[in-house]
């Protein structure tokens, strides 16, 4: 019986050592997900009681707590400025020169090409100037040291020379 059995291991390893592993696989998914899952309930529950806490604070005041509580230094703060900053002018750069590109190609590129490099160089644009919006955002934050919406800040008069002027 021994023979048989040992027989049959090896005839049928090539079989069920791959399901054996897709099994275990996906109860490591299943762990994973539900890990990520109550970490992402944790950051929400985090964030929710963070609004709470400033919700009745003037703009400088929740900046004034959150720099106060994150216990950075000035020198930090200026880092930050300076990341922002550098960041948002290398997005501006990448959409002029992704615009650029753009027009080069429209001229060099058959029209079937054209169908797919077009509409996937107007995503890239697009998301260049919206991260450039986003640093500016951050940098008008720590320059003027308030804390406010996105939207508040794409209402205001300056929003296009902050974004796309150095």
């Amino acid at each position: 019986m021994g023979m048989f059995s040992s027989l049959f291991k090896v005839v049928s390893y090539p079989i069920a050592r791959p399901i054996k592993d897709i099994k275990s696989s996906g109860v490591n998914v299943k762990q994973a997900f539900k890990e990520a899952k109550a970490i992402q309930e944790a950051k929400k529950a985090d964030a929710k009681a963070a609004a709470q806490y400033l919700q009745g604070m003037t703009p400088q005041e929740k900046f004034e707590e959150i720099y106060s509580l994150n216990e950075w230094t000035e020198q930090q703060l200026l880092l930050q400025f300076a990341a922002a900053r550098n960041t948002r002018r290398g997005m501006v750069a990448l959409t002029i020169v992704g615009a650029v590109l753009l027009v080069g190609v429209m001229f060099t590129v058959s029209t079937w090409a054209l169908a797919i490099v077009g509409p996937v160089t107007v995503i890239f644009l697009a998301g260049c100037s919206a991260l450039a919006a986003r640093y500016a955002w951050w940098e008008a934050q720590i320059a003027e040291r308030g804390i406010y919406p996105f939207a508040e800040f794409i209402g205001r008069r300056d929003f296009f020379r902050r974004v796309f002027l150095p």
